[in-house]
């Protein structure tokens, strides 16, 4: 069922998607959601109706100045926009992990985008409607909050229920990264029966009516649905479902089986949200389903006796477990260990003091006083959790960083994790357990693939080398951003932090044990601070006189004092690696960080060559020339970036490569790569790679096997 369920679901998302032409230029009607505009750092967006069609499609607008931006965040109601519009297909992923635009979209049933360049006319139609109303009051409730001094109970209170993250939330958030609980907050849903049953057992102690009890709790579920945020919605929606039909089938005397309830609510879910099975939170719905077969009968006969209680909850805690830690291996690249014994009691903490404070934030008005003391508590409680795992960050072993491991693998822990269920003794389950979690932990050390990797970080270069079983991880420059001109506060996340860092967890690093810095510009070592944030680095590379940049010699003054060791380099060197070599061939002579002072490595692994140049120019290669023998080259990593300034007649008739790495930006201000480079390429027979084109491109090899790679890029080429 499942299998054909992903088939159609892929049929139906590329039928729609071939529906939709590219690139065109559209002018007509569109009805917007005043709920939907968003204020982003360049421009706003907002999701709207094509009034012709129907078509739901996603509209960026840059407003003309300040105070139009204040207006367009200020409307409410449905508006109708009459303009100039230019239509273009949402953006694939470019990087292996990197975030998928265009899925995110289709989740939406979104297959267009629309840039407004032109507003002819713009009316209010009709006033709000009953779900614009309950948007804007949950915002108004929570801005009122804003005046009273509670940053952490606001901040929660936003990614709830506006489904809205700002920059005190992607700090904390960050830190249950560290911790492997970013998983958190879409979890909550999961375990509010826990809450509604706690809640029952006070009420029915307190001999109020089960009758009114049910009603209280079904209460309960609806106003979190209604007021929670899209990332969380689903858990909290098959949570009132489940209870829903759970008391009816009681009430009407109907057997129906937690898994039965399961199955039909996973065939409704599916209908409204039919990519629901590809998010965290509908696949923790479908790990609910492994679950609940463990009270019934398979093949094998019954899983467990319910009887004997301590054994069936510890089996199903330990199935769970190790449901929960594959998911997020696959989904965050880490598991954590503390997640085993907080995460059922921090996501009930957190619905808690979420409904208490949204609740006695609209009860400040009528009871002041009480209702204030009441926030201030949970204010207080609030810092106090962060504080406590800001303290726990630095423990050793809280989390594991896993990378995401071959499909092949994680079928293979569902196939254990059901035997685990079938097994009837206490220490096989357990044995079963160690072992998957032991494959998550370590699997990666298992891989005897190699790889190096020309990551799309825009307009820069991020080159990264992994050796077969994660012997080591080397990174040849970390991109960056240029600056043109002083902003006055900086917005936003770093370059990395969408690019590299997502696709460095995914391969399982936790350390960068060498780092190479080309040269000191910052499209090449730009995000060099960010990266060591995340990956402790054990060495740093460097050419001698990149110090005379200031930028570089506070990166490095600062990466020194965290313990890493700072080398500069001159040429001739050369570096033994676990699986081939890696030799500098220039400067041989201190320089000033220039692009002729670039470092010039040749990686040589497994009968293949690569020649990795930084950014440097015509006068750096027919240095090179005139010093080296340079040997024929498997793939050439062009010179800056494909400028008409770099890749000379004579140093392609020397190399003879046979693939050619460009990484550049898309659209980039510069024009890189130059008509005139592209053309010298063809004249050689090169073939051409690019990274504003092709996405990330991989160069993978089997240490098993001596003469065995493979290429691949992240994007397919949309002509």
């Amino acid at each position: 069922m499942f299998l054909g369920y992903y088939v159609c679901l892929g049929q139906f998302t590329q039928k729609n998607w071939q529906k939709v032409e590219k690139e065109t230029d559209w002018k007509g009607e569109i009805s917007i959601d005043s709920t939907s505009i968003q204020s982003t750092e360049n421009s706003l967006k907002f999701i709207a109706h094509v009034s012709s069609s129907g078509e739901k499609v996603q509209v960026y607008y840059q407003p003309a100045d300040l105070k139009e931006r204040a207006n367009w965040q200020k409307m409410t109601g449905r508006l109708i926009l009459s303009g100039s519009f230019h239509s273009e297909l949402a953006e694939t992923k470019r990087n292996v992990a990197g975030f998928d635009y265009r899925f995110y979209l289709a989740s939406q049933h979104i297959y267009r985008l629309l840039k407004l360049e032109k507003i002819d006319t713009l009316n209010l139609v009709s006033s709000l409607t009953l779900k614009q109303r309950c948007f804007f009051w949950k915002k108004h409730i929570i801005s009122r909050l804003s005046s009273r001094q509670f940053p952490y109970l606001i901040m929660c209170l936003k990614k709830f229920y506006l489904a809205e993250s700002d920059e005190e939330f992607i700090q904390q958030t960050t830190l249950l990264n560290k911790l492997g609980l970013i998983f958190l907050f879409q979890l909550t849903g999961m375990y509010v029966a826990y809450l509604l049953k706690l809640l029952r057992y006070l009420l029915l102690r307190c001999y109020v009516f089960q009758e009114l009890v049910d009603i209280i709790e079904w209460f309960i579920l609806l106003t979190l649905v209604c007021l929670s945020g899209q990332s969380n919605r689903l858990t909290y929606l098959y949570s009132l479902l489940f209870m829903t039909i759970s008391k009816a089938s009681r009430f009407f005397k109907i057997k129906l089986s937690p898994l039965d309830i399961w199955a039909w609510l996973m065939l409704l879910i599916l209908g409204i949200y039919p990519y629901s099975l590809q998010q965290f939170s509908g696949q923790m719905i479908g790990l609910m389903g492994l679950v609940y077969l463990q009270r019934h009968t398979l093949l094998f006969g019954p899983l467990v006796s319910t009887a004997d209680k301590f054994t069936y909850k510890l089996k199903t805690k330990l199935f769970f477990s190790v449901g929960l830690w594959g998911l997020t291996s696959y989904h965050f690249y880490q598991i954590s260990v503390i997640a085993l014994v907080l995460v059922p009691l921090l996501s009930l903490g957190l619905i808690g003091i979420n409904l208490l404070g949204f609740l006695l934030s609209v009860l400040v008005v009528i009871f002041p006083t009480s209702s204030m003391l009441g926030l201030n508590l949970l204010e207080k409680t609030l810092q106090l959790f962060f504080k406590s795992m800001s303290s726990i960050e630095g423990l050793p072993g809280l989390s594991v960083i896993t990378s995401r491991l071959p499909w092949i693998i994680y079928l293979g822990i569902v196939v254990v994790m059901i035997v685990m269920g079938c097994s009837q003794r206490r220490l096989s389950y357990i044995s079963y357990f160690i072992g998957c979690c032991s494959l998550l932990c370590f699997g990666k050390y298992l891989n005897p693939i190699g790889q190096i990797s020309f990551v799309d970080v825009g307009q820069g270069d991020a080159i990264f080398i992994q050796m077969p079983f994660h012997q080591q991880n080397i990174l040849i420059d970390t991109g960056g951003k240029l600056v043109f001109k002083p902003k006055k506060q900086a917005t936003g996340k770093s370059n990395a932090a969408y690019t590299l860092i997502p696709f460095l967890k995914s391969q399982g690093v936790s350390r960068l044990d060498q780092v190479f810095v080309t040269h000191s510009d910052m499209d090449h070592m730009g995000d060099l601070g960010v990266i060591s944030q995340e990956f402790p680095i054990t060495k740093l590379y460097y050419g001698k006189g990149a110090m005379a940049k200031s930028v570089f010699k506070q990166y490095a003054k600062k990466l020194k004092s965290q313990g890493t060791q700072l080398i500069p380099l001159l040429a001739p060197k050369e570096y033994r690696l676990f699986d081939g070599y890696l030799e500098l061939l220039s400067p041989e002579e201190k320089g000033a960080g220039k692009n002729n002072d670039s470092l010039v490595l040749l990686f040589q692994t497994h009968r293949q060559s690569y020649l990795l140049t930084g950014d440097l120019e015509k006068e750096g290669e027919n240095k090179l020339l005139e010093k080296w023998q340079l040997p024929q080259i498997d793939v050439l990593k062009l010179g800056h970036h494909g400028s008409r300034y770099s890749t000379s007649k004579e140093w392609l008739d020397k190399l003879k490569p046979r693939d050619g790495i460009i990484s550049c930006g898309k659209n980039n201000r510069y024009q890189h790569p130059h008509r005139e480079v592209l053309q010298q390429l063809q004249d050689h027979h090169v073939s051409i790679f690019r990274t504003d084109l092709d996405g990330m491109i991989r160069y993978k090899w089997c240490y098993l096997f001596e003469a065995k790679w493979r290429r691949e890029t992240v994007k397919i080429r949309e002509e």
